[in-house]
């Protein structure tokens, strides 16, 4: 009887497993900061969370951060996100979609890595980009889409 019952449990822990277990935290709701170290291959990709507008996010990045898990952009979020690269931060795509595709009024530092099999950075309109990075280390295409007209 202990060992099924220890299998259940087990069972159990594997599917309550968030969509990104090197960030936190596990689930972000508007005007949270996101963390992430280690190496995290789902991304932050707000429809894998279950949300489709995270607004007023802020991700820092510390370690590696890819999609190739996911199959979708590396980090999607909504309106005011602030992304913090690190030195010893990399965004990557492996799936040729965009590393980071940002909504409205976003906020980038980038002092790491961005490397892109697409577009490295989509923002919408008001952004802010601000790279400290070597031209050797980044891998990047900054693509703007125009606001829509009214």
């Amino acid at each position: 009887m202990k060992p099924y019952l220890l299998g259940t449990a087990v069972a159990v822990l594997f599917t309550a497993t968030p969509a990104f277990s090197d960030c936190t935290p596990l689930v972000p709701d508007d005007g949270d900061t996101i963390t992430c170290t280690g190496t995290d291959t789902d991304g932050v990709h707000q429809t894998l969370i279950d949300n489709g507008n995270l607004d007023d996010i802020r991700l820092d990045v510390t370690g590696t951060l890819s999609n190739a898990d996911s199959g979708e952009h590396t980090v999607e979020l909504d309106d005011d996100a602030t992304v913090m690269i690190s030195s010893t931060g990399r965004v990557e795509d492996v799936s040729g979609k965009h590393v980071i595709k940002l909504d409205e009024a976003a906020n980038v530092e980038n002092a790491g890595l961005i490397q892109a099999g697409k577009d490295g950075l989509n923002h919408g309109v008001n952004a802010v980009v601000h790279n400290t990075a070597t031209a050797s280390t980044i891998v990047t295409t900054v693509r703007f889409r125009a606001p829509m007209a009214s």
